[in-house]
Formats: structure tokens, C-alpha cells, sequence
């Protein structure tokens, strides 16, 4: 099988082998690599799930080909097959480490990012609406207070448990987060929309990952795009790229939307 690879200079992404993560096999991306630190982001980002952890794997098929290549992104189209049935697109642009995922066919019953584990824990949580960084003793009181509360760690009750609400952390229409080493300021930001559902649309389980149940229960909206990005800045530049992102996530070209969020990264 020959294995997706997408490149821009700054982020490389592809498929790999399926992986074992927590005793279930996994199927992803397994390259994010930000090319100027030579740093893998993925354990297996963007795995679908169909049922209690069973999730897309060598029991389906994987087919993927090149969507485009022009001066201003690079994407390829990706069918799944199988337990789930999902047809998307990545999307790298142009001199910016960013990723554009769009669902165009989303059958599943969730998405999870599996994020690489650092050798040394100093990495933290950055939130839009919440004033402090997360670490992981943090982490762990927010998510059991979530499940005290609500019987599960539901996102719109872990964000209560820190402080916060589904309404404080939106940002025209998105919620946006991600980590970033303490030490470095090196990390990964997330931009998803609050429209897939943040009760079930966001559970923020370790440092390591988190997973997505989008429109569990609610009209289903497609297509549906999330963006993943790498930052150098750490906290602030998570939530200063985020918003720039979430400002410009209507209805623009590649080259609209590039134009629009560049200056962002460079500055």
C-alpha cells in the first residue's frame, strides 16, 4: 500500500502503518512533522472511530489521490471505507505550517487526535476563554470535577470546571486551543467549530490527545473543516493564530484565505 505524503517546507503529513495506541489499532495520520525542529506532532492524528473503541483500521479501506497542486496549497482527497464511510481533504498551504482538514462525508461516531508524548512533561494546555495555562495536575482536577458533575467529561463541562463556558470560549463561532512546551514554546493549535456541538464535540481527555463525537444528536452540517496548526510561540501565539484562522474560515478561496492568515504567521 502506498502510503499518503504531503509537503509544503515547513510541515510534512502522511499515513503510515496502522498503529496500537491504548490496545486498539489505529489508522491516521502519522506524520506531522514540523520540518525547521525535525519534530513528529503525530502519534496518528484524525483517527475515525465507529463504535466503543473500535475504530477504522485494516477492516476497511484507505484510498487517497492528489486533489491539487498550485502556487497557493497542495491538497489531497482521502476515502475511507469500512466500519466508517468518509470522504475528506488535506489541505497544506503554501509557506505556513497549517492544515486544513474538510469533511465532505463524515459517517462516523467520532474523530481523535493522538498527539506525540514528550520526553518531558512541561507541556501545557493553552484555551481560548480561559485565563491560565492547563498543566497536567490541572488537567486531571478539571476532568474529574467534569465527571463528578456530569458523569462524563463532556467538554461543555470541563470548560465549566475550569472556569469557563461554551460561550467564554468561543471565538466567532470556533473554539480554539492547543499545547505548547513550556520550554520551547513549540506546540500545536486547534481551530474546530462550536456547530459540531461542544457537550459531545470536545473532550479534552490526557495530555496526549483528544477526541471529537461532532454532531452527536444534532443536524449534521457538512462540509465540515478544522484547521491544526503548529505554533513557535507558545500560548499566545495558539490563540493569536487561532483567531486569525477563525476570522477568515468563511466562504474564501485557498488563495483568499492564505493571503488572509500569512501575515499572521510571520509576525
Amino acid at each position: 500500500m502506498v502510503h499518503l505524503s504531503l509537503a509544503n517546507g515547513l510541515v510534512e503529513i502522511g499515513f503510515g502503518p496502522d498503529r496500537f495506541i491504548e490496545g486498539n489499532r489505529v489508522r491516521g495520520l502519522t506524520r506531522f512533522i514540523y520540518e525547521p525542529a525535525n519534530y513528529n506532532f503525530a502519534r496518528t492524528l484524525d483517527a475515525h472511530g465507529c463504535g466503543y473503541a473500535q475504530y477504522q483500521h485494516l477492516d476497511g479501506t484507505t484510498t487517497y489521490g492528489l486533489v491539487e497542486e498550485g502556487d497557493f496549497s497542495v491538497a489531497a482527497g482521502v476515502e475511507m471505507k469500512g466500519c466508517v464511510d468518509v470522504q475528506k481533504k488535506y489541505r497544506l498551504y503554501r509557506d505556513l505550517p497549517l492544515l486544513e482538514i474538510e469533511y465532505d462525508k463524515l459517517d462516523i461516531l467520532w474523530y481523535e487526535d493522538f498527539y506525540s508524548i514528550p520526553e518531558n512533561e512541561d507541556r501545557v494546555y493553552t484555551i481560548y476563554g480561559i485565563t491560565d495555562e492547563i498543566d497536567v495536575v490541572k488537567h486531571e482536577q478539571f476532568r474529574k470535577t467534569a465527571e463528578e458533575r456530569c458523569g462524563h467529561n463532556f467538554g461543555d463541562c470541563y470548560l465549566e470546571a475550569a472556569g469557563s463556558n461554551v460561550k467564554q470560549s468561543t471565538y466567532n463561532g470556533h473554539l480554539i486551543f492547543g499545547f505548547h512546551s513550556r520550554t520551547s514554546g513549540l506546540g500545536l493549535g486547534f481551530v474546530i467549530p462550536v456547530r459540531i456541538g461542544m457537550h459531545n464535540g470536545f473532550k479534552l481527555w490526557s495530555m496526549h490527545n483528544y477526541e471529537s463525537f461532532p454532531f452527536l444528536g444534532i443536524e449534521k452540517q457538512l462540509p465540515l473543516k478544522r484547521w491544526i496548526f503548529v505554533t513557535t510561540k507558545g500560548g499566545r501565539g495558539i490563540l493569536d493564530l487561532g483567531k486569525t484562522i477563525a476570522d477568515n474560515a468563511g466562504q474564501l478561496s485557498a488563495e483568499q484565505f492564505r493571503q488572509q492568515v500569512k501575515p499572521a504567521f510571520q509576525n
